[in-house]
């Protein structure tokens, strides 16, 4: 109970702290809107049905991006883990890529796809594909070799070895390179909704 309370005065003093803000008029209303403001924006965006509406826009946008990434990501990781060509092309390339935020593929996005819906699911498709390929690779690279060798004296070969074998042990690692690309995923597919909601607001 008292960290409940805690937690509830502390945010009642930040939207004091932000009505004090814009009462002060530091910046502009389009910059820093009142609370009441935002709050009377997204009732009524609720009702008449905008918020739902760009809420399950994002959601499919967010859901289609992150299945294809895991679907072109997870085989790219297992190549660059199997073979060294891939590891010192693709590997390397995904190191480079990974570190970038997702807003730096916008104007790219843009330019190859103009203001249309690719050129947003493309952002997040790569958010989140370079995580899952180093993550897969990673995964995979660190399975101890007494699994396979195990493995093979039982007469595991092939796609055995990968699916019964590999991918289980290394799914740890795939799991957690899954859930860096859905952050990612989450933080560039929503963006393109804020920023058109909040040109919206500032017009009102």
């Amino acid at each position: 109970m008292k960290r409940l309370l805690l937690a509830a005065g502390f945010f009642v003093v930040l939207l004091l702290l932000w009505d004090a803000a814009f009462r002060a008029r530091i910046w502009s209303p389009v910059l820093l809107p009142s609370p009441w403001q935002v709050a009377s924006y997204l009732k009524n965006a609720a009702v008449d049905g905008t918020l739902a509406g760009a809420t399950l826009i994002t959601m499919r946008r967010l859901l289609a991006g992150y299945f294809i990434g895991l679907v072109v990501g997870l085989p790219l990781g297992l190549l660059t883990a199997r073979w060294k060509l891939f590891r010192d092309t693709i590997g390397t390339m995904a190191l480079g890529l990974q570190t970038l935020p997702s807003v730096c593929w916008v104007p790219l996005a843009l330019l190859w796809f103009g203001q249309t819906e690719a050129a947003m699911l493309f952002v997040v498709v790569m958010g989140t594909l370079w995580s899952v390929v180093i993550a897969t690779e990673t995964g995979v690279r660190n399975v101890p070799p007494i699994y396979r060798r195990a493995a093979l004296t039982m007469g595991s070969k092939r796609l055995h070895m990968w699916f019964k074998v590999i991918l289980p042990a290394a799914l740890p690692f795939i799991v957690s390179g899954m859930k860096q690309g859905w952050a990612f995923a989450w933080r560039s597919g929503h963006r393109d909704h804020v920023r058109d909601r909040c040109h919206r607001f500032a017009g009102r």
